[in-house]
């Protein structure tokens, strides 16, 4: 869940989840994270967190998710709201956004195009990646295009433009990276 390989290992016995602990974390190179940390690295790597990004209002078309969807099952509920959405787009849809700033757009920030509010901050926080404020939000699909500028306000105003998802460069970080 940070656009790294790795695994989630879960133990219902607590004496052998903290031997598994001291022992993966105690070895070199290894180093435990926090669940900041997590959610900086699942931010820039793009993907969803639920009851933020995601909930059971947003269709996958809306949320760039469609392609985890199976469309060839015989039936499901919503399918034919996702074939329709994928055949005719979508009134909103889910978008990145750069800061051209530190200045991190925060969770529930409105976000204006000229002056009128077109939506939301869903995630934001501020990259050591990219070194500037990064954000998830759903905005008119017409406003989507990489490169449109837009306006976040919260306690001042912060300029942003929408960016393709993951933040940072696959060909460097992420499971994409080159070995």
């Amino acid at each position: 869940y940070t656009g790294e390989d790795g695994y989630e290992i879960i133990f219902w016995d607590i004496d052998k989840a903290k031997k598994a602990f001291e022992t993966l974390v105690f070895k070199e190179g290894v180093q435990p994270c926090g669940l900041g940390a997590r959610d900086i690295l699942r931010l820039e790597a793009g993907m969803c967190l639920y009851g933020n990004d995601i909930d059971e209002n947003i269709t996958p078309v809306e949320a760039r998710l469609d392609f985890a969807v199976a469309l060839e099952k015989e039936d499901f509920i919503g399918k034919e709201i996702v074939i329709s959405q994928k055949e005719q787009g979508t009134e909103i849809i889910r978008v990145g956004l750069l800061s051209s700033s530190r200045r991190a757009p925060r969770r529930g920030d409105e976000i204006f195009w000229k002056d009128e509010v077109v939506g939301h901050i869903t995630s934001g926080t501020f990259s050591p990646i990219v070194e500037r404020g990064i954000a998830m939000a759903y905005i008119p699909t017409e406003l989507s295009e990489p490169g449109t500028q837009l306006l976040v306000k919260n306690k001042g105003e912060i300029k942003v433009e929408i960016v393709d998802m993951p933040f940072y460069d696959t060909s460097k970080y992420g499971i994409r990276r080159k070995k």
